[in-house]
């Protein structure tokens, strides 16, 4: 172990590890139980260890632009996440496990290789953003109408051809070019459906009712 990366383990309860080109998680974060928050983006990392979930302090964890291809089913016992940045990396598919973080409001797996999203996504009771544009998602799961806190959602550049029934309150960012960061663009972006052409064959995206019913929705 890195004499250096341990001390630093010990005595912070935030760690910036960004850029370093670790090719693998630190095998020094197994001794990281106060750790709060922890930032690994651009670096190298193709899995998470197992241990991952006995890290239960950690409500932050960014993996932003790594190599991972696909995260444990141990990634649910982090009790008390709240951001989980995993964009720009090999995923093609998530844990059920994912499901039981219920602490969650940021999910960002934007620029994956996603075909699905797990089917219990709307026991993510506190999610607020949601991210999971430019993945190779045809669909989302019913569930995801029980997201009552969910403020934020970007499925563009994926190949969806319908939608479950969004939510009222929801800002849905379905075009690339909308990014919602303030309130301002989140109200721009609000059932933004029509210019929605940066999914695959896509003029105009029908959102169905979350019940399964083939009959379009209304828009408000």
């Amino acid at each position: 172990m890195d004499c250096q990366l341990l001390g630093e383990v010990c005595q912070k309860t935030i760690l910036h590890w960004n850029y370093r080109d670790f090719d693998k998680f630190p095998d020094e974060l197994h001794y990281a139980e106060c750790l709060t928050d922890l930032y690994l983006k651009e670096n190298h990392i193709t899995t998470l260890p197992t241990w991952i979930g006995s890290l239960k302090q950690l409500t932050g964890l960014y993996l932003f632009q790594n190599k991972l291809n696909f995260l444990p089913h141990e990634i649910g016992d982090l009790c008390s996440l709240t951001v989980l940045d995993v964009a720009h990396n090999f995923l093609s598919v998530l844990p059920e496990s994912l499901c039981k973080l219920s602490n969650l409001q940021e999910l960002s797996l934007s620029r994956n290789r996603l075909a699905y999203l797990p089917k219990g996504l709307g026991q993510l009771t506190s999610l607020r953003c949601l991210l999971v544009d430019g993945n190779h998602l045809s669909y989302l799961p019913n569930s995801i109408g029980q997201l009552s806190q969910l403020q934020c959602l970007n499925v563009s550049s994926n190949f969806l051809k319908w939608l479950p029934m969004v939510l009222p309150g929801m800002a849905l960012c379905a075009d690339r070019t909308k990014t919602p960061n303030t309130a301002a663009k989140q109200q721009i972006c609000k059932y933004e459906l029509a210019t929605a052409r940066s999914n695959a064959g896509l003029l105009s995206m029908p959102v169905f009712p979350s019940t399964g019913s083939t009959t379009p929705g209304t828009l408000p």
